[in-house]
């Protein structure tokens, strides 16, 4: 079993190891295997991200006891939006590779796969969901300790912040 403090170190270790093979990779002169390999990686662990606090939305939902610290460290999956998002607006820099059809007669589809208007509604996209992911976090955030006076570190500091208002309980908490 890997101890806590050595995870961060190799976290970061394998995060400089892809940036490397990622430049190396550029500067070898493969661009399209570099930004290939960079859109698959984005898309992985955007998936897994989303697909996290969805879970965790689902547990919730239909109330699961039984997932109780599995649905709190798949909310933790959330902290990965704001990079997902940076990784995203990265990919305008490699779309002459990963959009193999920007120099191919599109028969009509020109409007609809345009890079402005395709960036735009992508970007639009990617507000609306991971707005509604963190809208999801906070509410359940707000449910867990919003109320907790036995809170400690930043869940006390979020619990005073919440501490002027009372949550709105669920019909089955009343």
């Amino acid at each position: 079993m890997i101890k806590k403090t050595k995870i961060m170190p190799l976290a970061l270790l394998l995060m400089i190891i892809g940036g490397i093979s990622f430049v190396g990779s550029l500067l070898a002169g493969h661009p399209d295997i570099a930004w290939r390999a960079y859109l698959v990686n984005f898309l992985l662990f955007s998936a897994i991200a989303q697909g996290a606090v969805l879970f965790s939305a689902m547990m919730n939902t239909v109330g699961a006891r039984w997932s109780g610290r599995l649905a709190n460290l798949a909310e933790a999956f959330a902290a990965f939006f704001p990079i997902s998002f940076v990784l995203f607006l990265g990919l305008f820099f490699g779309r002459n590779e990963v959009f193999p059809w920007l120099h191919h007669d599109l028969h009509g589809k020109e409007g609809w796969l345009n890079i402005p208007f395709l960036f735009t509604r992508d970007v639009i996209g990617f507000l609306i969901l991971y707005g509604i992911g963190f809208g999801y976090l906070y509410y359940a955030l707000w449910f867990k300790i919003g109320g907790s006076d036995s809170a400690k570190g930043l869940n006390r500091i979020v619990a005073d912040w919440w501490a002027r208002r009372t949550p709105d309980r669920p019909y089955r908490d009343q």
